[in-house]
């Protein structure tokens, strides 16, 4: 199965009709704007995309596939390097951004819902002016992280106010450099750990949420890119050499690899993308296919193909109820470079009947009562003739031995059938009279 968009970058405003209808992604259109090469994709819940370049980072919205208004371009921070979206609360009325630059700066942009467009809280240079290459927020512990090539790891706080408490800063010495990619783990006591990935020696270290590191585990290959699934209880780290590699969260053992047909002798680092509801798994390669595969099940959904080559970044979000996928090439060139839109195709609703009750069947109240009283006397019945054990007999050697019952046990005569005065013989088994 394969998902086509191969056409002249002048066509692609339009969506794919017939060679897409029967697949799992619909070819939507593309976003125009960046010019050379765009290093990194970030969308929300809500359907707005920031891409990243040379030219400073761009805002977008997906549902119209329109572009927002920037309040500042690259400058002197240098083309943005990372972006993220915080969404300090899912009902939050506030859009939040986060991206670093080239140069070691951390930006902030915002937007309130009354407004229409967004604005800068703040512009901070890090200790170590290098190159920001991961950002990422998590949500439960309002923490904001973020690495670079230097080995510079620091977590903050984010307040109500856009403001942020350091956490821990922390510099990874060797033999880890050019750390490149960073993630939240697992669950540490009330926050969670910080998973760094490094380049080029290919060590993974979990530090723990005070700052101190839990440990370091040697993977032994270079390290394009790496996302963690808490839900799968593992991560997934883009091996330039073979494909995706499927790691336990919690032991570090390596499980499984998606393996990616290498098509130049140096295969480039590309961005892998998860989309944990659907427990998709995408990753680009060079000659500009984009592989989707099924963490689950562990099988190839299918491929979906750039107009252009070096499909380098990639994001996921919503379009309505439909989940959409994003993607765009890492080529270094002085014309215009494109974002690519596809979007699932919507299932087919199941239809529910709903079977009216047929109320001239129900019951009547008189009818329930004279039904339980009817039941009560039927148990009172069954219980003084058959299960007391007053009035029981047993069968032994097909004949009758009748229990004698005092008279003592009752009030006034004694019934003629209760009334059996057994005699024994000398076997013991006659019965020789009742009155």
């Amino acid at each position: 199965m394969v998902f086509s968009a191969r056409k002249p970058i002048s066509q692609l405003s339009e969506c794919e009709s017939s060679e897409t209808t029967q697949k799992l992604f619909d070819f939507r259109g593309s976003l125009k704007g960046h010019e050379g090469v765009i290093t990194c994709l970030s969308a929300n819940h809500r359907g707005l995309l920031a891409s990243g370049g040379r030219e400073g980072t761009y805002l977008w919205d997906v549902n119209t596939l329109t572009q927002l208004h920037s309040p500042a371009g690259a400058g002197v921070r240098a083309a943005t390097s990372a972006v993220t979206w915080a969404d300090l609360r899912e009902s939050s009325e506030t859009e939040l951004l986060f991206f670093g630059t080239q140069l070691g700066y951390l930006v902030c942009w915002s937007r309130k819902k009354d407004e229409e467009n967004f604005g800068e809280e703040f512009a901070h240079i890090l200790a170590h002016c290098a190159e920001v290459t991961s950002i990422q927020f998590d949500r439960p512990s309002s923490r904001l992280a973020l690495c670079n090539r230097g080995g510079l790891v620091v977590v903050f706080t984010v307040g109500p106010n856009f403001d942020l408490d350091c956490v821990f800063s922390r510099t990874i010495v060797e033999p880890v450099s050019e750390l490149k990619a960073l993630a939240f783990g697992n669950q540490d006591a009330d926050t969670r750990c910080v998973m760094v990935f490094g380049m080029t020696d290919g060590r993974v270290i979990t530090i723990r949420g005070t700052g101190e590191v839990e440990r370091t585990k040697d993977l032994g290959c270079t390290i394009g890119d790496a996302v963690v699934s808490t839900k799968q209880l593992s991560y997934f780290v883009h091996l330039p050499a073979e494909g995706v590699a499927l790691y336990d969260l919690k032991t570090d053992r390596r499980d499984y690899t998606f393996f990616l047909k290498r098509t130049k002798p140096q295969a480039r680092p590309h961005k892998i993308c998860y989309i944990e509801e659907m427990d998709f798994l995408l990753c680009g390669t060079d000659s500009g296919e984009i592989h989707v595969f099924n963490t689950r099940t562990r099988e190839s959904i299918g491929v979906i193909t750039l107009p252009v080559p070096w499909a380098q970044v990639i994001a996921a979000t919503r379009i309505g109820s439909s989940v959409a996928i994003l993607a765009a090439s890492g080529r270094d060139a002085d014309d215009a470079n494109r974002i690519y839109l596809w979007v699932r195709k919507d299932q087919p609703e199941e239809r529910v009947v709903v079977k009216e009750v047929d109320r001239s069947r129900r019951w009547s109240p008189a009818t329930i009562m004279v039904a339980v009283l009817a039941l009560a006397m039927t148990a009172v019945v069954l219980y003084q003739n058959v299960l007391s054990p007053r009035y029981g007999g047993t069968v032994r050697d097909k004949e009758f031995t009748a229990i004698r019952v005092p008279q003592a046990d009752f009030q006034g005569p004694v019934p003629q059938h209760l009334d059996l005065r057994a005699q024994s013989t000398k076997e013991g088994r006659a019965i020789q009279g009742a009155v």
